[in-house]
């Protein structure tokens, strides 16, 4: 009895709801449809900005430097209008700037990057004397395979301590799917 009555109250809950749902005019729906976006800047803080460009630069990553400003990199990533932004500490369009994982002492952002071959790629960022990858504690987790979310991944910290993960798909069509196609490239 105790459940019929707890889902009869959850029925009854359900019908006020829908009782007290605003309705939206055809207006309204446009308005929420989504907009065309020419492309997207991904911004992160930097303590270092110089070891941060050896390591999304040529001497780790690889990254193509869209634009330098200064205080702040573009990286071009995949696609036409996608870039990553590596601000120094302190520069921000807005009044109070965010901070670097490692100024606010946390894990705050994760960023993902696809690869067809994870393991060379990592190997580039922790061997040898130029690995910026090599100090102590910059390797979170080396490549191995994750059955849970079908991927091959590795996690290691860049110089600032956010987490940037090198994964590939195991299922060749969603990586693809993720993935830049040659008509994409511009």
């Amino acid at each position: 009895m105790q459940i019929a009555g707890f889902l009869f109250l959850l029925w009854l809950f359900h019908c006020e709801a829908w009782a007290f749902a605003p309705v939206r005019t055809p207006a309204q729906l446009r308005m929420s449809a989504p907009r065309p976006l020419s492309g997207s800047i991904t911004f992160i803080y930097s303590e270092d900005l110089q070891a941060s460009k050896g390591f999304y630069g040529s001497g780790g990553l690889g990254l193509s430097v869209r634009s330098d400003k200064g205080s702040v990199v573009f990286y071009a990533l995949p696609g036409t209008g996608n870039s990553l932004g590596i601000v120094q500490q302190g520069v921000s369009a807005m009044e109070s700037p965010p901070c670097s994982a490692k100024r606010c002492s946390r894990d705050s952002v994760m960023i993902c990057l696809l690869l067809s071959d994870v393991d060379s790629c990592f190997r580039d960022l922790v061997s040898g004397p130029n690995g910026p990858c090599r100090d102590e504690g910059r390797v979170v987790q080396e490549p191995k395979k994750n059955d849970r979310f079908g991927i091959y991944n590795a996690i290691v910290r860049d110089p600032d301590g956010y987490l940037v993960e090198l994964q590939q798909f195991l299922d060749p069509e969603e990586h693809r799917e993720f993935s830049v196609q040659p008509s994409d490239k511009g």
